[in-house]
């Protein structure tokens, strides 16, 4: 009965890295990245708790989460995507990381002076 919620881990079909595959309320299934990140650096409506019950779910508008910190879709930073400059600085900051995990250019950013 019911469905197990546990953290499946699972190979990103872009990049190969190893991700948790979380259910959502709604019935789909996400891609988290593991290292947790700071919320308040986190766009509203991006960011992602695991519930006790081990389902990923998007906190309440405007609030923060429980400690401070909420996973991201692995989608945003995933290393094969393509850098935009909408990109929130936090999602930069990760993307160059796992870009550079992969031995991959980081092109795209712009370099203080």
């Amino acid at each position: 009965m019911g469905v197990n919620n546990t953290t499946r881990t699972v190979a990103c079909p872009e990049c190969g890295w190893p991700q948790q595959l979380r259910r959502t309320p709604g019935d789909r299934w996400i891609l988290l990245e593991f290292e947790p990140l700071p919320s308040a650096e986190v766009p509203q409506g991006q960011r992602w708790l695991v519930t006790p019950g081990g389902w990923a779910s998007t906190g309440p508008e405007g609030e923060p989460l429980p400690g401070g910190y909420c996973y991201i879709a692995h989608h945003h930073v995933c290393s094969r995507r393509t850098y935009t400059n909408d990109m929130p600085d936090i999602y930069a900051v990760t993307w160059s990381r796992n870009r550079a995990r992969d031995g991959l250019p980081i092109e795209g950013i712009a370099s203080e002076p």
